[in-house]
């Protein structure tokens, strides 16, 4: 992801920006008082509630992950808007712990308790293949490593690295790393089609599984045997 950019500087914009337009409502606000009557509070209650959306539209509304270690599960990424994931996606006979179409990618992950590069990689290159069936070439697949200790701490010093082209992200920490594939990059109908790509191969791989599961099963014993 060549353009990644400072969470630490965007949220000092968005703050900036949220200040600057309370204060632009404050100002409007006072402009209006000797014209307008102020009975009973009710335009200054209006005008508070603006100031308080404008506010939290620029600074940014409190999102679904907060600062702080998590159980290291995927799911903590079925919480946020525009993050769809599918789990077990067989592609080519290769089984995919989880394909996630984010906003600015799609993120073919590989889940252990230790980053397995050679099985990630091969997973982004068999979700890479899918995509372009569905998708335009210039949406990116993303190999994750995605560590998640069984002890529910974190082993990696930093929560983000790139090794070899692939994503090492310490589960434990996601707030730390979401950030690098947030912002959107293709259009939503290209994001439908590649949902409704994945899920398919998914179905397809629990309709297997349950078959094999079936035909398993020993014959049922002859009655009064």
């Amino acid at each position: 992801m060549g353009n990644q950019r400072n969470p630490s500087s965007l949220h000092s914009r968005r703050r900036i920006v949220g200040i600057v337009g309370m204060a632009a409502v404050l100002i409007a606000a006072a402009a209006l008082s000797p014209v307008l009557s102020w009975h009973f509070g009710y335009l200054g209650l209006v005008l508070g509630l603006v100031a308080a959306l404008i506010g939290v539209g620029a600074v940014g509304a409190p999102t679904a992950l907060r600062p702080g270690r998590v159980d290291g599960s995927v799911d903590v990424l079925r919480r946020l808007r525009g993050w769809h994931v599918v789990d077990a996606v067989e592609i080519d006979g290769v089984l995919i712990d989880h394909v996630v179409v984010a906003p600015a990618a799609v993120l073919a992950v590989v889940s252990a308790s230790e980053p397995d590069l050679a099985a990630t990689g091969l997973a982004a290159q068999k979700v890479r293949r899918l995509v372009r069936t569905v998708a335009a070439d210039d949406v990116a697949v993303v190999p994750i490593a995605w560590v998640s200790p069984t002890d529910g701490t974190a082993k990696l010093a930093r929560a983000h690295r790139v090794v070899s082209g692939v994503h090492v992200v310490d589960g434990t920490d996601p707030v730390a790393w979401l950030h690098v594939f947030r912002d959107v990059r293709f259009e939503p109908g290209q994001r439908l089609e590649l949902c409704v790509a994945l899920e398919a191969r998914a179905a397809e791989h629990r309709t297997l599984a349950v078959t094999e599961r079936v035909v398993l099963l020993p014959p049922p014993e002859p009655a009064g045997a």
